[in-house]
Formats: structure tokens, C-alpha cells, sequence
């Protein structure tokens, strides 16, 4: 898995021009708090695989897909009747 460091995070969304509230909407985060847990402090937490992920699918795939991404996800976390 790619671990970036919080520098090249905070980097990447310096560079993107993402704020932390859009970083933390983009990586299905509960608010910009919790972005910060990955790029601030004295001992940052390492990024997750899949919230790193999500960023970057943001950037590179077009609002429809995510969309679509998004409709099936729903979809497919309700519980079977």
C-alpha cells in the first residue's frame, strides 16, 4: 500500500487546492477534523489506502462516474430484507 507522509499530504492538497472539508467529503470522512489527524500534530496518523484512493478518483474521473460510484455504494451498503 502507498502510506504518503503528512507532508506530501499536505502537499497534494496545497497543490489540488482542496480544502480540508472538500478533502474530507472526497474521502468519505465524518469533517476536515479528521483530515487533519493525517497532516497535523507532533505525530500524524497514516492515511489509509482507501481515503488516499478517493482523492485521487476525485480528481480523475469526471462528476458522472463518481456519481455512479457513489449510487452503488449506497446501493449495495443496505442490508438484505
Amino acid at each position: 500500500m502507498i502510506s504518503p507522509s503528512a507532508q506530501a499530504i499536505r502537499r497534494y492538497l496545497l497543490q489540488s487546492k482542496i480544502t480540508g472539508a472538500e478533502a474530507a467529503r472526497r474521502g468519505y470522512l465524518s469533517g476536515g477534523q479528521a483530515v487533519r489527524k493525517y497532516t497535523g500534530g507532533t505525530k500524524p496518523h497514516r492515511i489509509s489506502g482507501a481515503v488516499w484512493f478517493a482523492w485521487h478518483a476525485h480528481q480523475m474521473l469526471d462528476a458522472e462516474i463518481i456519481a455512479k460510484i457513489e449510487c452503488a455504494m449506497e446501493r449495495d451498503a443496505k442490508p438484505e430484507l
